[in-house]
């Protein structure tokens, strides 16, 4: 496929598939949505079950990690990237739409960046280590175990070993393929669980300002036919774009996005599951002061 040349086409075909990507990570069919009543306004994400937490890793290790196809996109992007720069650069919508995209983008961005400290029991290498390590290199230790057998995780092998390297445990590499159990039970019992809501609400909120982005566009765009049957419509091609050509189908695709809204409301994560993992809590000496694990 040949780089289509217009910066519209590109961001209308980059949004489409991120809409594709948000709406396979945040849906029913992965999670149960649960009010809570005590707090009216708040709730509690659960994935249904172990196979659907490892898809979710999967899926937002995709979407906020890997590049997708220069020929589709332009230049290699993930999908988080995709909505940064329509965000800054906006060439389908109105700044006020890019602005709040920009700023749901912006809040994903920086939670997975923030550093946290977590503590793991590596039994199987006797390692207790305390880490300094940001959520997204977790999640990419998380994800890849997920997607790949033992065989396949060298890649993270070796990134767990620099890392424990870099807190003072130095382990030999041959050694680190036992510690991903660990890390695996760690990171999808503890870690993972007790952040999905949180996770779930900032995923969400980005799909809330992606439809809110393309909204005045479809608005702009779309022509309801006269005819036998109501309801019949279709959508003005972008400047200089042939409605029979693959770049007009990226274009309706995308706008077919604005015709229904997300199915997932906006919610609000329980006030209890947006701290921290029972993991970064600080131990108690047994003066009763808090401490860090060495």
């Amino acid at each position: 496929m040949s780089t289509p040349s217009s910066p519209e086409t590109l961001e209308a075909i980059g949004l489409s598939v991120a809409f594709d990507a948000l709406r396979d990570l945040v849906n029913r069919l992965l999670m149960e949505f649960l009010p809570l009543a005590s707090y009216p306004g708040e709730m509690q994400v659960r994935f249904k079950s172990t196979p659907h937490r490892d898809l979710f890793y999967i899926r937002l290790l995709d979407f906020v990690h890997e590049g997708g196809s220069k020929e589709l996109l332009g230049e290699k992007m993930s999908c988080l990237e995709v909505l940064e720069k329509a965000g800054a650069h906006p060439q389908l919508s109105d700044p006020g739409s890019a602005l709040e995209l920009a700023s749901a983008a912006a809040d994903l961005r920086s939670w997975l960046h923030e550093v946290i400290h977590p503590k793991f029991w590596l039994g199987s290498i006797n390692v207790h280590a305390r880490l300094s390590v940001t959520r997204l290199q977790l999640l990419k230790i998380a994800g890849n175990q997920a997607k790949h057998n033992l065989a396949r995780l060298t890649g993270v092998s070796q990134q767990v070993q620099t890392l424990l390297a870099v807190h003072g445990h130095h382990v030999p590499l041959a050694q680190i393929p036992f510690a991903l159990d660990d890390f695996r039970e760690h990171l999808g019992e503890n870690v993972f669980i007790y952040y999905g809501s949180w996770l779930a609400e900032l995923i969400n909120n980005v799909t809330w300002a992606l439809y809110r982005y393309i909204e005045p566009v479809y608005n702009r765009h779309v022509v309801y036919e006269d005819g036998a049957l109501p309801g019949m419509y279709q959508f003005i091609p972008l400047p200089g774009v042939d409605a029979n050509s693959p770049d007009h189908w990226w274009f309706h695709r995308l706008l077919n996005e604005a015709r229904r809204q997300p199915y997932i409301p906006r919610f609000k994560t329980s006030r209890f599951l947006r701290a921290q993992s029972s993991l970064e809590w600080e131990d108690e000496d047994p003066r009763g002061h808090d401490r860090l694990t060495p």
